[in-house]
C-alpha cells in the first residue's frame, strides 16, 4: 500500500509514475466551459425565440421537436451574432485556433503571455514562438516588426484570421 502513493493503475498502460508529464492532446479546436455557457445561452434564447414567436403568431404550444427544430437555427445566428462582442471584450480566444506562422501546425492550445487593449500575445503550444493576435485592425505603426502577427476576423469566436504582418522571423 505505501507504492500506491507513487504509481497510477491504467488498464491500459499499467502503472505510471505521478511524477510524469501529461502530454497534451493536439486538438483543432479549443472549447472550455465558458464557451459552453455561451453557446447553451444561445442555444436557450433561439428556443425561446421561437416559442416566443410562434406563441405570437397563434401556434400556441410547440412540440418539443418543432422547437429544437426551428430553434436550432435561430440558436446559430444568436451565436453568430451575439459572441463576438463577447470574445472581443473579454480577449477570449477562439474555438478553432490559427496554424501557427512559426511552424505551420495548429496547436492545442496558445499560451496567452500579454493582453493589453485590442492585441494579445501568444505563444505556440508546439513551437513556444510568439504570435501577436489583433482584434481590430490595428495602425500600420503598432504592429510588430519581429514577429508575426495575425488579424481575428468576424465571427472572432470562430477564428478566421488573416496574416497583416510575417514578422522578421518568417
Amino acid at each position: 500500500m505505501s507504492g500506491s502513493r507513487s504509481y497510477l493503475h491504467s488498464a491500459v498502460t499499467g502503472p505510471t509514475p505521478l511524477s510524469t508529464v501529461v502530454r497534451q492532446q493536439i486538438a483543432p479546436m479549443r472549447f472550455s466551459l465558458i464557451d459552453l455557457l455561451i453557446a447553451i445561452a444561445c442555444i436557450a434564447s433561439g428556443c425561446l425565440a421561437v416559442a416566443g414567436v410562434s406563441y405570437l403568431l397563434g401556434y400556441g404550444h410547440l412540440s418539443e421537436a418543432r422547437l429544437q427544430l426551428f430553434g436550432a437555427p435561430v440558436s446559430v445566428i444568436f451565436f453568430f451574432i451575439i459572441t463576438p462582442p463577447i470574445y472581443r471584450h473579454f480577449h477570449l480566444l477562439p474555438l478553432f485556433l490559427p496554424v501557427c506562422p512559426h511552424c505551420r501546425r495548429r496547436p492545442g492550445g496558445y499560451r496567452i503571455l500579454q493582453s493589453v487593449g485590442p492585441r494579445t500575445l501568444v505563444a505556440c503550444g508546439h513551437c513556444g514562438q510568439t504570435i501577436e493576435l489583433w482584434w481590430r485592425e490595428p495602425a500600420a505603426s503598432d504592429v510588430s516588426k519581429t514577429m508575426p502577427s495575425l488579424l481575428l476576423g468576424w465571427p472572432h469566436s470562430v477564428g478566421r484570421c488573416r496574416s497583416i504582418s510575417s514578422g522578421g522571423s518568417v
